[in-house]
């Protein structure tokens, strides 16, 4: 292309162009082959040379090529004694007598069953694309010696203990199944460690509660001093009279009874007993609630001083 616009130059001069736009698509036509040219040569010296700055690749590892010696040390270290652990519901951690065995690439059976009839081991079980055996360990062997044995094998990969794992707490309350946010906020697997300590207490500043609710009773405030007092005195000397339940400051009266169902439905969220088969679940089984009513029965408001006089 570029030859052929030289040829045609030869016969052409500036002076027989009868205008500028006749020059700039002559020059536009020139500029184009050049451009290319140009483009198709750093192209290639991009092939052949590398890019600034760039590390060589590195060479692949060797199958095999990792140890597990400080791996085996540290589960050593873990089990110097054959001694169960426990987990803090006194469950055990591993399954006695058992490890796992991951071979290396390219070991044969036959390789496997001889390491196998060395140590009087027996197997149990096997995942063979994963190379993976569970062993029982013969009788009279320590696991952790069992372990160092393994470990030392120049057919192992890896090989620990057999971990025992146990369903997260989930309680048998009908309408858990609904209880979405629940799940969202993780709350079953916190109950696999705690469901709430019982002397937590946790003052509801709503409607009222239902204290007379089966699904809350037994998680529901009592004020000992009033509770056991004589009726119509102030006997915890706290200025509200036969406050045994709480306190209702919209209607200054001694009963916080929700009429509206929102603070009973908080409350319940709140400390609802769980796994008793009723119900549903709250997120403290075993917290207490104290009922605070700030609404006045038949109201759609609450009052900032009924609030305020509940937080003091």
């Amino acid at each position: 292309m570029l030859l052929f616009l030289m040829d045609r130059m030869k016969g052409m001069t500036l002076a027989r162009m009868k205008n500028k736009k006749t020059i700039a698509l002559f020059l536009l036509l020139l500029l184009i082959p050049i451009a290319s040219l140009l483009f198709s040569t750093r192209g290639q010296e991009a092939v052949h040379s590398p890019a600034p700055n760039q590390a060589p690749m590195p060479a692949a590892r060797p199958a095999g090529a990792f140890s597990t010696k400080a791996s085996h040390e540290e589960l050593l270290g873990l089990f110097q004694s054959d001694e169960q652990p426990l987990d803090d519901r006194g469950r055990p951690l591993y399954k006695s007598g058992e490890l796992l065995v991951r071979f290396k690439e390219g070991v044969s059976d036959a390789e496997r069953q001889v390491l196998h009839q060395s140590l009087g081991s027996t197997v149990v079980g096997r995942m063979t694309r994963q190379r993976i055996e569970k062993v029982k360990v013969r009788e009279g062997l320590p696991e952790a010696e069992a372990l160092r044995l393994y470990g030392a094998s120049p057919f192992v990969d890896h090989v620990e203990r057999h971990a025992l794992r146990y369903p997260l707490k989930m309680p048998n309350d009908p309408l858990f199944i609904e209880q979405w946010g629940l799940a969202k906020i993780a709350a079953p697997a916190a109950w696999n460690f705690t469901q709430c300590e019982p002397g937590i207490l946790i003052a509801v500043i709503d409607t009222g509660v239902d204290y007379h609710h089966p699904d809350l009773l037994q998680n529901i405030w009592l004020n000992p001093a009033e509770l056991k007092g004589l009726s119509g005195l102030d006997d915890d000397g706290n200025g509200l009279i036969d406050d045994i339940y709480g306190w209702d400051f919209a209607n200054e009266d001694s009963f916080p009874l929700d009429v509206d169902g929102h603070g009973t439905k908080v409350a319940g969220v709140i400390a609802s007993l769980g796994d008793n088969g009723l119900g549903i679940a709250g997120v403290c089984w075993n917290a207490t609630v104290m009922a605070l009513k700030v609404q006045a029965d038949g109201a759609i408001e609450m009052e900032s001083l009924a609030v305020i006089r509940a937080l003091h």
